[in-house]
């Protein structure tokens, strides 16, 4: 099939949704379909890159850095007169199958709404970020927004919503109307890149290591995680937490300050992406802790049970369904809020090899089972097949 991608973000930048969409691409082109990418550049670079014909770039604007939007220092803005023409002269020039569009937190959900309907063409959408903020008066404004804008001029017009996981669906159900249970995907999961499987994993530190990987904000905030590690450090005082991500907000930094823990707690900065399998491999424990209702497991979290290394997670028991993700068997659920079982569960780990050498096989045997970008393309296959048979 020719399938037309549409993520305002896509690698060289370095988010879990465009790792997803560029995973996602070179799956189904693996399986022999037709694969084109529109994706937003802000720095000036043609509308077709000459690197890959098939990866179009659409001029697009940053908004400034702020507090509304997490801080984010690369959300592009591209509706513009000019944009729908684009689009429009590669859709007719393309013509594909159907056009997923991968997330709906940019503007580019509007700008492949609107082609579709010019076109006639199917339009399906994955939703890997739910919007959501823990200031009352933003989430408010964000609720708002998201129900009378995005939706209405987005989302209302993909025939399937696609939900990676049960963190997704509760978003999605407690967001939008009615009308989209009939058209909800929740069997569509996340896998793990040909990009993360090439590089081999390293040998684990000499000391005990504790990794967590992603941006810092207000809702990946690693702060309790931090306030754990005087507890840890008493059990195992050379242990190191290592922090990996853009610092996008500094109360992370200060609690460590604090806490006088600048010889244990390192930030390490963005780091890039072919980095992150040597992080995640080298910990005897991994930790992906959510500060917000929509917690989930993240990319790397899966990237890190490939590895064998054991995950600490405050994503839901039920995000692949019911029994189906299993405490101290695949993961080790916590609650997020409490710092005192956050620490006593990571010492445990880190005091008990058998125990990590169990969750860390266990880990690895589910990415097996349920995470592989083959099965999801499969899937998508099928799922692509279907909207094309029915219409937009």
């Amino acid at each position: 099939m020719r399938v037309l991608f549409v993520s305002s973000w896509y690698p060289p930048i370095r988010s879990g949704s465009a790792l997803w969409a560029e995973a996602m691409v070179k799956a189904l082109r693996k399986r022999g379909n037709d694969v084109r990418v529109i994706t937003t550049d802000w720095k000036g670079k043609p509308t077709a890159d000459a690197q890959d014909e098939v990866l179009y770039h659409l001029p697009a604007w940053v908004v400034p850095k702020n507090r509304f939007l997490l801080g984010l220092s690369m959300v592009p803005v591209a509706w513009s007169y000019a944009n729908r023409r684009r689009m429009l002269e590669i859709i007719r020039d393309f013509r594909p199958d159907v056009i997923h569009q991968v997330n709906h937190i940019f503007d580019t959900v509007f700008l492949s709404a609107y082609a579709a309907r010019a076109t006639g063409t199917p339009l399906v959408g994955t939703i890997t970020t739910p919007i959501q903020s823990l200031s009352t008066l933003r989430q408010a404004l964000m609720r708002a927004l998201d129900r009378w804008v995005v939706f209405r001029f987005g989302v209302r017009h993909w025939q399937r919503v696609i939900a990676p996981d049960s963190t997704h669906v509760r978003y999605i159900l407690d967001t939008y109307p009615e009308a989209v249970r009939g058209r909800l995907i929740t069997h569509i999961h996340s896998g793990v890149s040909e990009r993360i499987r090439a590089v081999p994993a390293e040998p684990k530190a000499p000391w005990p290591c504790i990794v967590s990987v992603g941006h810092v904000h207000e809702i990946r905030d690693p702060t309790n995680l931090i306030r754990a590690m005087p507890v840890i450090l008493k059990a195992f005082p050379d242990a190191k937490l290592d922090i990996a991500g853009r610092v996008q907000f500094r109360r992370p930094a200060e609690e460590a300050e604090r806490l006088g823990l600048g010889a244990s707690v390192r930030f390490l900065g963005e780091v890039p992406v072919d980095a992150v399998p040597g992080l995640v491999s080298r910990a005897h424990v991994f930790a992906v802790l959510h500060q917000c209702r929509y917690a989930g497991l993240s990319s790397t979290g899966v990237e890190a049970m490939y590895f064998g290394t054991p995950v600490v997670t405050n994503a839901p028991a039920d995000a692949y369904g019911p029994g189906v993700l299993r405490d101290g068997e695949h993961v080790v659920l916590v609650d997020g809020a409490d710092v005192g079982q956050i620490a006593a569960r990571i010492a445990a780990l880190l005091g008990d090899k058998a125990m990590r050498d169990r969750v860390g096989r266990g880990g690895r045997d589910f990415v097996a089972q349920h995470l592989s970008w083959g099965l999801v393309a499969e899937h998508l296959e099928a799922l692509y097949q279907q909207v094309r048979k029915r219409g937009p």
